[in-house]
């Protein structure tokens, strides 16, 4: 699979709610059917065992709905290659339901994101030469026992579907509580540009390493975890940042109180200036979207 469009899939089930997965499964469903209709016409799969009967759109919907369904009145049969249509077809109609209720049963299961309201992007500072998170708490009581958790992947080389996957060095790694409504911050461990610290491929193995603007490519996605407990209950909330969310420069600071915090001022962000850039250790090698060309 594409490694953008599997990275996307990834994103649209971590982030969509159990209502929003159900829909889209039902619509995907039923477009299907739709779809299997039409093939079975341009093929002329399907014969009436009323022979005086002469087939209609309604008469191919009917059989796809049907077959997909696997309920098979008997009205309807299929012919020539409309049999081997069939066969996938019926696979299909068994499989879909099933794959789409575990992934229903899975969203239930996985550990609530709701509590924590994260920024939808990861901004480089290129005075202090790390990479920045903001995110709060919305719920009305602490998160507790709270750790931070960032990953970097990559492909090990151009096109490949092994990624290296890399542990991120933070600043600091835990708190003992993140109270309502209150802005927090992760930083990376600042990285150095003397010491080179380009991404390496490691085969698909797992490394701690320094982030640092050179690993940010249009195959990258930066993954961050916060993980916490609200009332004995573990959560976790997930996000993941790919090329086009990682911008260069600073958070603006929130004037508001916190109980108007909000994504619309939590993901405020103002760009790097040119000077800066153009005088940055990384620029040599930088992709991120902000930089002046």
């Amino acid at each position: 699979m594409n490694l953008a469009l599997r990275n996307r899939a990834l994103k649209f089930f971590i982030g969509a709610s159990v209502l929003k997965l159900t829909v889209v499964g039902i619509i995907a469903y039923i477009l299907t059917a739709f779809i299997l209709a039409f093939i079975y016409f341009a093929i002329d799969g399907i014969e009436s065992v009323d022979k005086s009967h002469t087939l209609n759109v309604l008469d191919y919907l009917y059989f796809s709905f049907i077959t997909q369904t696997t309920t098979g009145y008997g009205a309807l049969l299929p012919v020539n290659m409309g049999k081997v249509v069939v066969i996938l077809h019926s696979i299909i109609g068994i499989a879909a339901p099933a794959i789409l209720l575990g992934l229903v049963v899975t969203k239930f299961l996985l550990p609530s994101q709701s509590g924590l309201r994260t920024s939808r992007q990861v901004v480089f500072y290129p005075d202090k030469k790390y990479f920045r998170f903001r995110f709060f708490n919305a719920q009305s009581i602490p998160l507790e026992e709270v750790e931070f958790i960032v990953r970097f992947r990559t492909p090990s080389k151009p096109g490949s579907i092994i990624l290296d996957q890399h542990d991120i060095y933070l600043g600091r790694t835990f708190a003992p509580l993140l109270t309502y409504k209150n802005v927090w911050l992760v930083n990376t461990t600042p990285s150095d540009p003397s010491k080179a610290n380009k991404p390496k491929s490691h085969g698909g193995a797992q490394v701690k390493t320094v982030l640092s603007p050179w690993h940010i490519n249009k195959d990258s996605t930066i993954i961050l975890q916060v993980k916490g407990t609200f009332y004995q209950s573990k959560h976790i909330s997930t996000v993941i940042f790919d090329f086009n969310r990682v911008r260069c420069g600073k958070f603006e600071i929130i004037q508001e109180k916190p109980p108007k915090i909000n994504y619309k001022n939590i993901d405020l962000c103002k760009s790097v200036a040119e000077e800066v850039c153009r005088k940055c250790a990384f620029r040599e090698h930088c992709q991120i979207q902000d930089r002046w060309s």
